[in-house]
């Protein structure tokens, strides 16, 4: 059966690879469609999943083809986006949890760094550091693991010299 695609919440766009040997490779972005709102007319969402597309392929067209088959099955629920790679540690009664998320505009991982008290007072309190205004954002990562590291190393800074800590 068939997966109607046009009625999707989610656009997809599968990404060519080339190398030396005449071979051919890709992945797949997926990212949720947004209702265009009045700051932006953009109609997907910034972020969002990077998948691998498994073999290697003799022509563009055979990887754009295994790449629409991976995205109807992501659809029907068949596969999904690895979980989140994390990087743990704790330091001076704070849990540092350094994370990262897929950039589609820019195909990069930007790292995401969470902080949490593990002690009184103000035990159980989240601080987050993402988005615009952040060291992170100006830091994207050609892989995952590198931008959690970086956020977790970025985690340890702030709790070592005590700077922009809020919980």
């Amino acid at each position: 059966m068939a997966v109607d695609t046009s009625i999707s919440k989610y656009r997809h766009h599968v990404y060519v690879t080339h190398d030396k040997a005449g071979t051919y490779g890709g992945y797949l972005v997926i990212r949720h469609k947004d209702e265009p709102s009045k700051e932006s007319s953009k109609e997907t969402s910034r972020y969002g999943s990077k998948l691998e597309i498994h073999g290697v392929f003799r022509s563009r067209e055979e990887v754009v083809r295994e790449g629409n088959k991976l995205f109807s099955r992501y659809l029907k629920g068949e596969v999904s986006a690895l979980p989140a790679y994390e990087e743990k540690e704790k330091l001076r009664g704070y849990r540092i949890i350094g994370k990262a998320r897929f950039d589609a505009d820019k195909l990069m991982w930007e790292p995401v760094l969470e902080l949490k008290k593990m002690e009184e007072p103000n035990k159980g309190k989240r601080q987050t550091v993402v988005g615009p205004g952040t060291v992170m954002t100006r830091n994207l990562c050609r892989s995952e693991e590198t931008a959690a590291k970086f956020a977790l190393d970025a985690g340890k800074t702030m709790i070592l010299d005590q700077v922009g800590l809020k919980i």
